[in-house]
């Protein structure tokens, strides 16, 4: 059996999601070091499980959005609320409980509860329109609110305090008889069981819910203990001396990823890895870095996404160039928008994709408008910026679109994905290019044009690289006029890709995991 344990962790609350109400700022959903290989665990046929340490209701929409929805995993706060099932119903507001004579107001981000004129509730949606919670309301300050797991009932309500600050939480079954309730700030961060719940767990109460996953987590582990069995650990303070206690005779695989750890190595890292049998990072810095520190294998392992259509760009008739601006400042945009623009007054097929992770409505907003302004003064319809989820590119072409140039804000990876499978070139100007991308644009088999040179992008091989942002017009004549250098460039990066298949992945952990 292999046990994935991921780092999907809540920056403020560690063992809470990181979903918000669609009209809030959202954090990137990103496919990681622990999502790919989970991938290739299901592809392989090895048996396993994903464990989830914190507390996501809305986990199945997390799983599908990894394309994970069908995988073999477990949440940890399903064992501790009791409850299973991955099927899924749809909740009304309207029919939970509201006093006679509430009504209801409609605005562009959530529905207001009004009772007398005065608002008793707000209710906030999800994403995908799912109900995501109801915060009740009393004299503009709120006294509970209640949170929805995504299969359709009530997950947990939080209690606050008469100054609108959280007093505790209680997790609930699907009867809604709460399990656990877990305090906060001046009333303790201690947690509380249940009196009908007890049977199920080794203390009353616990110092912390992070005592408490930890040894709901071990329970899981403990499930299956034999020879072969292994963890793969995400590398991340917030667990990993707690589950390298809990091994137990398994082996554990220690995965580094840059998007989550960075450049450097932690200090907390240094006393992990004494009680792993293989690391794995992504790039030759990080395991040189690995190298000086132990004896124990190191293994790079880029994580190629094998669910792109390598070459379909060739077949569309317009070319799509996907420019990332985030990284650049908004002084540098007229300099990149200069040469883009007057290389595409020359090839009139190509198509300026402009992207950016951004979650701020604030700051889209901002960026919009000074692009906005910049792509008016070239006096050109086909440089007019189109609004914002007006792009498509499926069937090949903006169909009978004037302008050349959209703006898309995008946060979850399988957007990333929909978009760089119709493109013809990706731009990354950042001094450091977002690692997501940069792998998928790798994956995709789609040259890419960068600032700096990296382990997986090499200059006129599968990329350009400048250091001068006025050059971009060179890479652009270098990759978009006829084909010879793309396809030089897909060539080179299938040969990087094949180095990385599944197969050889598979083969080379086995092996050095054996040989550790």
């Amino acid at each position: 059996m292999i046990y994935f344990i991921p780092a999907w962790y809540n920056d403020r609350r560690t063992m809470y999601f990181n979903a918000r109400p669609w009209s809030q700022k959202q954090k990137l959903i990103y496919t990681d070091d622990i999502t790919n290989h989970v991938r290739l665990a299901t592809r392989s046929g090895n048996p396993y499980q994903l464990i989830v340490p914190n507390y996501t209701p809305q986990l199945r929409y997390h799983m599908h959005r990894l394309e994970l929805l069908e995988s073999n995993f477990v949440s940890i706060f399903d064992i501790i609320q009791d409850l299973s099932g991955k099927n899924m119903e749809v909740l009304n507001f309207r029919e939970f409980e509201w006093a006679e004579g509430t009504e209801f107001v409609y605005n562009p981000f959530s529905v207001v509860a009004q009772e007398n004129g005065q608002v008793s509730a707000e209710v906030e949606f999800g994403t995908n329109g799912q109900l995501f919670w109801i915060t009740r309301i009393q004299n503009n300050i709120p006294t509970k609110r209640y949170i929805f797991d995504d299969r359709g009932f009530v997950s947990s309500s939080i209690i606050y305090d008469a100054e609108g600050k959280y007093h505790y939480q209680e997790y609930y079954n699907r009867k809604r008889e709460w399990q656990i309730r877990e305090y906060f700030g001046a009333y303790g961060h201690h947690v509380e069981v249940s009196e009908s719940a007890q049977s199920r767990f080794l203390k009353k109460e616990y110092a912390s819910i992070e005592e408490l996953v930890f040894e709901q987590m071990g329970r899981v582990l403990d499930q299956h203990d034999q020879e072969n069995d292994s963890i793969f650990l995400a590398a991340d303070s917030r667990h990993s001396a707690e589950v390298l206690k809990l091994k137990s005779n398994k082996k554990v695989v220690y995965s580094y990823f840059q998007g989550r750890n960075g450049f450097t190595i932690d200090p907390y890292m240094i006393e992990d890895i004494k009680h792993v049998d293989l690391i794995l990072t992504t790039t030759d810095r990080t395991r040189m870095q690995f190298n000086a520190l132990t004896n124990i294998p190191v293994l790079k392992l880029p994580y190629i996404d094998t669910r792109f259509d390598i070459g379909k760009s060739r077949q569309l008739k317009d070319q799509f160039v996907y420019f990332r601006l985030d990284g650049l400042t908004t002084a540098s945009y007229k300099r990149v928008l200069d040469a883009a623009v007057r290389y595409m007054k020359t090839n009139k097929r190509v198509h300026l994709l402009l992207v950016s992770f951004e979650s701020d409505a604030k700051q889209q907003q901002y960026m919009a408008n000074i692009l906005r302004m910049l792509l008016a003064s070239y006096d050109d319809p086909d440089m007019v910026l189109m609004e914002e989820n007006s792009v498509t590119i499926e069937n090949s072409a903006f169909p009978e679109q004037e302008s050349r140039v959209s703006l898309s804000f995008i946060t979850p990876a399988d957007d990333v994905i929909k978009i760089l499978s119709n493109c013809r070139l990706v731009v990354d100007l950042a001094n450091e290019p977002d690692m997501y991308t940069h792998i998928a644009a790798l994956s995709a088999a789609i040259p890419q044009i960068n600032k700096l040179p990296s382990e997986f992008v090499h200059h006129k091989k599968n990329g350009y690289i400048t250091l001068d942002l006025d050059n971009l017009y060179d890479g652009l004549v270098y990759y978009l006029t006829g084909l010879a250098h793309w396809n030089e460039s897909m060539i080179y990066c299938i040969k990087l890709i094949e180095k990385y298949s599944d197969t050889e992945i598979v083969k080379r952990v086995r092996l050095m995991l054996n040989r550790g």
